[in-house]
């Protein structure tokens, strides 16, 4: 291999490393040396950098990199408010929208010269009230109508900004949940279309106006009150004979439509009624059989589809319906077992997704030829530990990296896995043994102080002897705690000066195992 393609080959890698939710702080820490620009961007916005890493992070020379510690949630807030000050208005920017943004930086930020700063401060949901009320009265109306749809905004300031003369505004007003039922209504004989659009769409709009709406003289409209779920079934009914085939399309797919009105559909809209959940099973059945149109295909997903209905299905010389099939969780084992056969990739994907798949029918799929249904093996959390072992060699680093993820993986398997060539994998792996020993610790020790809550306190636990490495603190406790249980109550009582305060033992909850083993 070429000097240049070393080079090329070692920043990839370390790309991937700083942005691996599972690389250890140490190795972050590390990273944030680096010189590319990149893999230092990738360390600023990593939940897992030390505080320390950041704060260098944040004095870095490339304003990109600086911007990464600026939206990073996890950010010392000394450093935070260090970069409201930055030079460039992109970091400034970026803390504006950082909802761990201290308040004294957005109420800074948003009287900023820089509109999209002012704008992105508007946007956080973090912004005080009192300053999203001040920023309603900006020039710009991109900023005012971030605070009309911003969720904080006090009320008295959305009605204000219902009568705004930008049409932005509006639009963006009408959208929010929490505006008043009053604010609606005007909203909803605002000449502009997207706004009446707009309240159309908003889940918190009253049925009365939604129905006022589904007769709006623009189709838009009206598809939005056919698409919404809060439109009562009556509307509905009314929408599901108007003009508009989009209008019609979105009333067979809302789960609020009548049972009546969608078998009446079912002729012209077949996918849409079959796979809408409240069509009547006896329709559903009756569309997976026509061959004729896209009845299969709806039934083929729908979560209510019966299973011989399913059965039939699998045998659909479409491999779309075969899919769907296979991905239903009403599907019987017997199907899925005849689908793991299925000759297009995608099916058999669909049943090593499904989490009703039979494990002897996982391990079979762990051998299969395709590498993204391995993958979707090593996903499942029913797979057996048997295939996951076989899998945990697989030449794919990310299938390793799931395997190592998977609750149902051994110990002996993430073992292996925790010196894995590949770095992403071993972090998985180191991580997934930390956590397993996190419960496991936090467990005994609950044992270990029920037993001391009915008998006392429990009796002191020594360190490990240094002449006895193989036997561990964990171990010297457990068997404390199984000589305590055992004891009478008298013997309790007669240990109690040799024993320490729970209050002593090792706070497993509140975090005293550190995540990064490397630390």
């Amino acid at each position: 291999m070429t000097n240049t393609a070393l080079n090329v080959e070692k920043p990839t890698k370390n790309i991937m490393l700083a942005s691996d939710a599972y690389t250890p702080a140490s190795k972050l820490a590390e990273l944030a040396k680096d010189t590319s620009q990149q893999v230092r961007e990738a360390v600023a916005e990593h939940p897992s950098t030390p505080a320390y890493a950041l704060k260098t992070l944040g004095r870095d020379e490339n304003a990109t990199v600086r911007s990464g510690v600026a939206a990073n949630p996890s950010a010392p807030i000394p450093t935070l408010q260090a970069l409201t000050k930055d030079e460039t208005s992109l970091v400034r920017s970026t803390l504006a929208e950082n909802p761990s943004a201290p308040v004294s930086s957005l109420e800074t930020l948003a009287k900023d010269k820089n509109e999209g700063v002012r704008r992105s401060v508007a946007k956080n949901p973090s912004t005080p009230a009192s300053t999203l009320a001040a920023l309603a009265k900006d020039d710009s109306p991109y900023v005012r109508g971030e605070v009309a749809k911003n969720s904080h905004t006090y009320a008295v300031t959305l009605d204000t900004l219902a009568k705004d003369e930008a049409d932005w505004v509006r639009t963006e007003l009408a959208g929010n949940p929490n505006a008043s039922t009053s604010t609606l209504e005007a909203l909803s004989r605002d000449d502009d279309s997207l706004v009446r659009s707009e309240v159309a769409n908003n889940p918190s709009t009253p049925a009365a106006i939604l129905d006022t709406l589904a007769k709006d003289e623009s189709s838009e409209v009206r598809e939005k009150v056919a698409d919404n779920r809060s439109t009562p079934s009556h509307t509905l009914e009314s929408l599901s004979k108007d003009e508009s085939f989009t209008v019609q399309e979105k009333v067979a797919l809302n789960s609020n439509t009548p049972p009546d009105v969608l078998k009446e559909m079912a002729g012209e809209f077949s996918y849409e009624v079959a796979k809408n959940p409240s069509t009547p099973i006896a329709t559903i059945q009756e569309l997976a059989t026509n061959s004729g149109g896209d009845g299969p295909l709806g039934a083929a997903s729908n979560p209510n589809t019966p299973a011989d209905t399913l059965d039939s299905l699998s045998k659909n010389a479409i491999s779309d319906v075969r899919c769907g099939v296979a991905e239903n969780q009403n599907t019987s084992l017997s199907t899925l077992e005849f689908l793991a056969k299925d000759e297009h990739d995608a099916v058999r994907l669909g049943v090593a997704n499904n989490p009703n798949t039979p494990q002897e029918t996982l391990g079979d799929l762990a051998k299969d030829v395709s590498g993204d249904v391995r993958e979707y093996v090593a996903r499942n959390p029913n797979a057996p530990e048997s295939a996951l072992a076989e899998l945990s060699k697989d030449n794919n680093a990310e299938t390793r990296g799931y395997v190592a993820q998977n609750p149902s993986t051994s110990q002996e398997t993430l073992n292996t896995l925790g010196a894995d060539s590949s770095d992403l994998v071993k972090n998985r792996a180191t991580e997934a043994i930390s956590s397993r020993e996190n419960e496991h610790e936090t467990v005994s020790l609950e044992g270990i102080n029920e037993t001391a809550g009915a008998k006392g306190s429990p009796p002191e636990v020594s360190e490990p002897k240094a002449n006895d490495p193989g036997i561990s603190a964990m171990d010297e406790r457990r068997e404390s705690a199984a000589a305590w249980a055992s004891m009478s109550k008298g013997e309790a009582e007669n240990s109690a000066s040799q024993t320490i305060e729970r209050s002593s033992l090792p706070d497993v909850k509140s975090g005293e195992k550190s995540r990064e083993l490397g630390d």
